[in-house]
């Protein structure tokens, strides 16, 4: 997870959906929600490249049970990202 500056008046939480890892995407949204619900959270679809070209692209059924988990963890902005990536 890694933090981004967002317009200046916060941040924003990205985190990439490798596939075939196990991803605790639930439990970093719910420490996210317990700071402030409304913190977006975009979850990226991975796409292998360089070092890590031996892995597919993330699944769509991954990254969108992952953006539900974010949901139902309390968090009020959660966006799904690389959409084009996702097979």
């Amino acid at each position: 997870m890694r933090r981004c500056e967002a317009g200046g008046s916060g941040h924003r939480r990205l985190r990439g959906l490798h596939p075939g890892w196990r991803v605790e995407v639930g439990q970093i949204a719910a420490a996210l929600a317990a700071l402030d619900p409304a913190t977006p959270y975009r979850l990226l679809a991975f796409h292998p490249d360089y070092v890590l070209n031996d892995l597919p692209s993330t699944p769509r059924v991954q990254a969108e049970a992952c953006a539900a988990a974010a949901r139902a963890a309390g968090l009020t902005r959660v966006s799904l990202g690389n959409l084009h990536l996702l097979r």
